[in-house]
């Protein structure tokens, strides 16, 4: 009888230990996968920073790829673990990187999903900012427009939000060929911007859009901004040739070959 009891206790220890080992394994694997999005996504944020300095709003094929694997491991946290408390982060990533991929309607669907069923996520209000800067990438420029506006006299907007805004608004008066309020509001939006990545991406529509409009003197001064921001050789190397590059269609050869004189000097 003793013996029975003895091994019915040990089975049940046994069966318990089972259950812990894998609710610890079920709750370690849709975080290593949630890790991994995060991951993968900071990877192509990274990639695409290093490559400032590009004409246009195309991003480097190794940051698609990278957004694209952010993408999957999120899809996998939600159609194997839609009970994880990472669900709303997944779609945030979802969201922010089908939009710098250029896929806007799989962003759209990705924003949606989380303000219409999270409602209290962390993400809501950044994530309204951004489906309106996908509904104007979209085509709908007013309605964009005004939501954004609206956006914009929230009460406690963090830094972080109105950065958002004011690059969106930007690229809006950039579409409706109001070019002053286009770098007056990129110039907001530096203002707001908390990290150098972010500064870094304004910088370079601001001096693709000085370049356009042949307002050189504004390009030369953000080049060198976005240079001492940087802390890749790549970028910094290039904003240093095209800060000659404009210095010479001003026709600054004095000062250019100083800065030659400079650049053959250093080990960069």
């Amino acid at each position: 009888k003793n013996s029975i009891m003895k091994g019915n206790l040990f089975s049940n220890k046994f069966y318990y230990y089972i259950l812990i080992i894998s609710f610890f394994s079920f709750g370690c694997v849709y975080f290593n996968t949630f890790y991994n999005a995060e991951k993968y996504f900071k990877e192509g944020m990274k990639t695409i920073e290093e490559t400032a300095i590009g004409e246009g709003d195309d991003i480097p094929s190794k940051a698609k790829t990278q957004l694209e694997k952010a993408i999957h491991k999120c899809n996998i946290v939600i159609d194997e673990f839609p009970d994880s408390k990472y669900i709303d982060d997944a779609y945030y990533i979802i969201g922010k990187a089908g939009f710098y991929r250029s896929e806007y309607t799989r962003a759209l669907k990705s924003f949606n999903i989380l303000i219409e069923d999270f409602p209290e996520s962390e993400f809501v209000n950044e994530s309204k900012i951004w489906r309106a800067y996908t509904q104007f990438k979209l085509g709908e420029l007013d309605s964009s427009k005004f939501i954004l506006n609206e956006l914009l006299f929230q009460k406690k907007l963090s830094k972080d939000n109105k950065y958002l805004i004011y690059t969106a608004l930007g690229d809006i008066s950039l579409e409706q060929d109001s070019i002053q309020k286009s770098f007056d509001y990129l110039d907001l939006a530096v203002e707001n911007a908390t990290e150098s990545g972010k500064r870094i991406s304004v910088y370079n529509k601001i001096i693709n859009l000085a370049k356009k409009e042949k307002a050189f003197e504004r390009a030369i001064d953000y080049l060198l901004l976005l240079e001492k921001q940087s802390d890749s050789k790549t970028v910094r190397k290039n904003a240093r040739l095209k800060w000659i590059d404009f210095n010479k269609r001003i026709k600054n050869y004095d000062i250019i070959l100083q800065e030659i004189d400079i650049m053959l000097g250093t080990a960069e």
